[in-house]
């Protein structure tokens, strides 16, 4: 799980998933995306770099998932942006993943 608190003065947070391990390979199958507490109306936009993955309105919990996976590697970086969130708020994303070793081709061939 990957957390983080929205600081004073903003409603709105960035949660970044950098700590893929050299050598390996992530197969995410679900993200889970809550906030604490629930607020209507905010939202969660995840990202693989600048590739576009969900969107969702939160309830008091929601989910990103389905085909295909989403592969991560040690250089990429997901984001969740939580918008319309208060100071204070907690948000989350929890990965459901498969980590496989890569380390006999460093460079992923994405299914397209």
């Amino acid at each position: 799980m990957f957390s983080a608190t929205v600081p004073a003065g903003q409603t709105s947070i960035i949660v970044r998933v950098e700590s893929v391990p050299s050598g390996l390979l992530w197969i995410v199958d679900q993200i889970g995306i809550s906030t604490n507490p629930f607020r209507v109306g905010a939202s969660c936009t995840i990202k693989r770099g600048l590739e576009f993955i969900a969107n969702s309105a939160i309830a008091s919990a929601d989910t990103a998932g389905g085909q295909p996976a989403i592969l991560l590697t040690s250089s990429d970086v997901l984001t969740g942006e939580f918008i319309g969130m208060t100071a204070g708020d907690q948000v989350a994303l929890t990965l459901f993943v498969e980590e496989i070793l890569w380390t006999n081709n460093p460079v992923p061939k994405w299914v397209v």
